[in-house]
């Protein structure tokens, strides 16, 4: 199934990549962005650093880099329309909206 890409661009807006990594990373803010060690490394120095207004997480380390979508997959071994649904369920309960269900709110866009 397909997801208009208003409908990412919506996930991305309402749900903040450092709530997402924070749920894994230890994250301290610096500034405008936030800095912690490495998910995909093993390191001392952080070097993983999330900015909320531009949307996206790079590590410095092992040179990944993306957004909320593309920390899932990597992190959790999802396919992307896991990441999806997994975003659009964290945004939810964030929010404190009801009524979803295996994606069931982006659905009725």
């Amino acid at each position: 199934m397909r997801y208009p890409p208003s409908v990412l661009d919506d996930i991305r807006a309402r749900l903040p990549v450092s709530q997402v990594v924070g749920k894994r990373v230890a994250l301290k803010r610096r500034g405008r962005e936030f800095v912690g060690l490495s998910p995909f490394k093993s390191e001392r120095t952080p070097s993983f650093t999330v900015n909320d207004q531009k949307g996206f997480f790079h590590c410095f380390a092992s040179g990944e880099h993306g957004d909320i979508f593309g920390y899932l997959m990597k992190t959790e071994g999802l396919t992307f329309l896991e990441a999806i649904e997994r975003g659009a369920i964290l945004e939810t309960v964030r929010t404190g909206s009801s009524g979803i269900g295996r994606g069931e709110r982006i659905l009725r866009v």
